[in-house]
């Protein structure tokens, strides 16, 4: 590591503690996903390797929000910037959307979706005072998403049935956080953009056959590989943003 990155790395992550959780974020998450391949099938039963699967998937947005939280400790009484607040809440969010639909499977999509509204709410909240360099300020920029959003309740609809105004709200809400998110800058801007594109790979494989031709591991694995890549890179942004 040269001694330039070592010294953005140490300014974003200021602290041991906030070094060790990063560590362990990466570790939980490159775990996850050798599990979604089946990586690890040689040294686990298949069965194992599902249960560990879903027990690291609940620990990656936990590792995550103990990085921000250790990577923004408040110096001389200070509080934590209200941008890393909402951000914190966003990944608690996250991880109750991610946990509690396995624990009651039968309203588990409704589940997700509300918890997953409250997480993209939080995260424009946490853009909202950037919003002047986001795609707000450019309505040709809004385009791109508002034809995403039409289209993908156009193409879940005739299957969603009742779920086809949930679906659009969440569609919305996608789209607001994506917009918003470019104004805190670059990285964030690309971790809107892949939360976003893990979202619709979701709702295509819930509602509709579009995917059916992939393979299963190799969707399931872009799903969780872009949703957790965009996670962090939305909380990095901010972290930067507020430094």
């Amino acid at each position: 590591m040269t001694l330039d990155a070592r010294a953005r790395l140490t300014s974003l992550l200021p602290t041991p503690y906030a070094r060790l959780a990063a560590l362990a974020f990466v570790a939980t998450t490159v775990a996850h996903l050798l599990m979604q391949l089946n990586g690890l099938i040689l040294l686990v039963s298949f069965w194992n390797a599902q249960v560990l699967a879903q027990i690291t998937f609940m620990l990656l947005m936990p590792t995550l929000g103990l990085t921000v939280w250790a990577a923004s400790l408040p110096v001389e009484g200070r509080r934590r910037p209200r941008a890393v607040r909402w951000v914190l809440a966003a990944l608690g969010l996250s991880w109750m959307g991610d946990t509690l639909p396995f624990l009651a499977a039968s309203s588990g999509l409704g589940l997700y979706l509300m918890f997953f509204v409250l997480v993209l709410a939080c995260y424009a909240a946490a853009f909202w005072p950037y919003r002047s360099r986001s795609a707000l300020a450019s309505p040709v920029g809004l385009v791109p998403y508002g034809a995403l959003v039409v289209g993908l309740v156009v193409v879940c609809a005739p299957v969603a049935g009742p779920w086809t105004v949930p679906v659009g709200i969440f569609a919305l809400a996608l789209a607001a956080m994506s917009v918003l998110a470019w104004g805190v800058g670059r990285l964030a801007g690309i971790g809107g953009l892949l939360l976003l594109v893990s979202e619709v790979l979701r709702m295509l494989m819930t509602f509709t056959t579009l995917l059916s031709v992939v393979p299963a591991d190799l969707s399931g694995f872009a799903l969780t590989a872009s949703y957790v890549v965009g996670q962090a890179l939305l909380a990095v942004g901010v972290l930067r943003a507020t430094r």
